[in-house]
């Protein structure tokens, strides 16, 4: 069985965090049988550790300092990359759908060496306010992104620093020319939907106003793809995943559309 690390740097914000462990540790319970999960949690705040401390079969807390950002991010994805074959490097307001653990383990069947998504769903915590992003061919959503832990370990003996560790913005982007120069473009996680949900709050450091001219997403219609109880009204957990048996014929053409779509792009 692969096992799968989720590397997650977080910091305060303690309600929209705990929102995204708890989706997490859904997941974590159906995908046990087909695939190992456990989240990092890369902190300094005392809080996480007594979250982990619940759940030490599921969550492992690491010391870090907050700042710089990117020494962060490098070392969660450090720590997630010596437990597990993949990781996946995910925000503390990024909220995953059931759909997208179907095409990350496709990208791990594969033996990618990194996998990526180009759309997500944008929501604007106290309005539920929502927008859909799609960015540009070759250009890659930061949360959700998908790495096999040996290139991450490649990288790391290349680079040094895969996000950079003095810029304080534009660290995916950079980390991502530093993939594309040593693998090539990401394996695009395709779907028909996006199956990343980015909840904004005051304290993002990319606010809901800046996505406020995209397109507008009727809040009603994500409940069939996203689990979290607290932020959203949505039918229970079980009940949509039992729907996947049906989307996994879906998938199967889909899948099939993706490798095309990413050997056209190769």
């Amino acid at each position: 069985m692969k096992k799968l690390a989720i590397a997650m740097p977080v910091n305060g914000r303690y309600e929209l965090t705990r929102r995204t462990i708890n989706s997490l540790l859904k997941h974590r319970d159906y995908w046990q049988k087909e695939v190992a999960i456990k989240i990092f949690l890369g902190t300094d705040d005392h809080f996480y550790f007594k979250i982990a401390d619940v759940h030490p079969w599921a969550i492992e807390a690491v010391k870090l300092d907050n700042q710089p950002l990117g020494k962060k991010f490098n070392e969660i994805c450090d720590a997630a990359a010596a437990w597990g074959d993949y990781f996946i490097l995910l925000g503390s307001d990024d909220i995953l759908s059931p759909d997208y653990f179907l095409m990350a383990t496709e990208a791990m069947e594969l033996n990618k060496p990194w996998a990526a998504l180009d759309q997500t769903y944008i929501c604007e915590l106290e309005t539920l306010e929502t927008r859909f992003l799609r960015l540009n061919p070759g250009s890659y959503i930061g949360g959700g992104l998908l790495t096999k832990s040996a290139a991450w370990h490649q990288l790391r003996e290349v680079y040094g620093e895969v996000y950079p560790e003095k810029s304080k913005k534009g660290l995916d982007g950079q980390a991502h020319a530093r993939y594309k120069e040593l693998f090539g473009a990401a394996w695009v996680m395709h779907t028909f939907k996006p199956v990343l949900l980015a909840t904004k709050g005051d304290s993002n450091i990319w606010p809901f106003y800046m996505f406020a001219n995209f397109a507008p997403v009727p809040f009603d219609k994500l409940h069939e793809n996203f689990i979290d109880s607290d932020l959203l009204t949505l039918e229970k957990y079980k009940e949509i995943l039992e729907q996947l048996e049906i989307y996994k014929e879906i998938y199967k053409e889909i899948l099939e559309q993706n490798k095309q779509q990413n050997e056209e792009h190769d």
